[in-house]
């Protein structure tokens, strides 16, 4: 408990992986609406489109801002190895 009230673990790891499932979820969702209710040829596509590359995209980004939070701690580690 006081490793999180002295901000030495980070909780911004662990809502970034929840809130890219959620946005996955709302990307999935709101492609499959634009397939089924496109007007259009073009449209319908843009939808299929965004049901397939939106939710790799998020996790793509959530991946690279994790990798960062990542990288900071293992050079907390090494820093604490070194004092």
């Amino acid at each position: 408990m006081e490793d999180f009230l002295l901000y030495r673990t980070m909780i911004t790891p662990m809502l970034i992986t929840v809130v890219s499932y959620i946005l996955m979820g709302v990307t999935l969702l709101g492609g499959l609406g634009l397939l089924v209710a496109g007007e259009n040829d073009a449209a319908r596509l843009g939808g299929l489109l965004v049901a397939l590359l939106g939710p790799l995209y998020i996790r793509i980004l959530a991946e690279v801002i994790i990798v960062l939070f990542r990288i900071n701690n293992t050079l907390t580690e090494i820093k604490n190895l070194n004092d």
